[in-house]
């Protein structure tokens, strides 16, 4: 008992001090994926089954040649921090609903100790753990994608310029 409760407020503590950095790092992005969140969920959704599904098929498909290797590894870390993001992402569409106008630190936090509270009850959290990483990633990946096509266009109307 005494080790579960140490792990869990190790998990306290570690998704507190994520979300407040991502808080302060990301605010636009933050703030892009609560507009995503509350438009479109089920593309949201969508998207995050999709890469919980894929990605690690895509890795054991890399693992099965010698070049693809360090391929694998760079896309297993790649996705491992995806999942990681997951919670802070889903902690501050949480916030953001209860505090809409408050900052993104403050949403983050007010979210962040949301989602914990959920993981405390005993047939909530599974569910909880569950929709919060299928959501978040599928927010994260959104996100990134978007991010992507943006500095993409802006490079090329950079070359088109030259």
């Amino acid at each position: 008992v005494f080790l579960a409760a140490l792990l869990y407020i190790a998990w306290f503590i570690s998704l507190i001090i994520t979300a407040l950095g991502v808080a302060f790092l990301f605010p636009k992005s933050l703030e892009d994926s609560v507009v995503y969140a509350k438009k479109q969920p089920w593309i949201s959704a969508l998207a995050g089954v999709m890469t919980i599904v894929v990605t690690p098929l895509g890795i054991a498909l890399l693992l099965t040649s010698i070049v693809g290797i360090p391929l694998a590894f760079i896309v297993g870390f790649l996705f491992g921090a995806v999942l990681l993001l997951s919670s802070p992402f889903v902690a501050h569409f949480l916030g953001s609903l209860f505090f809409p106008y408050r900052s993104h630190p403050i949403r983050s936090l007010v979210g962040a100790v949301l989602l914990l509270l959920l993981y405390v009850i005993p047939v909530v959290n599974i569910i909880a753990f569950v929709v919060a990483t299928i959501f978040g990633t599928g927010l994260v990946v959104r996100i990134a994608t978007e991010r992507y096509s943006i500095a993409a266009s802006s490079y090329k109307k950079r070359l088109q310029k030259t």
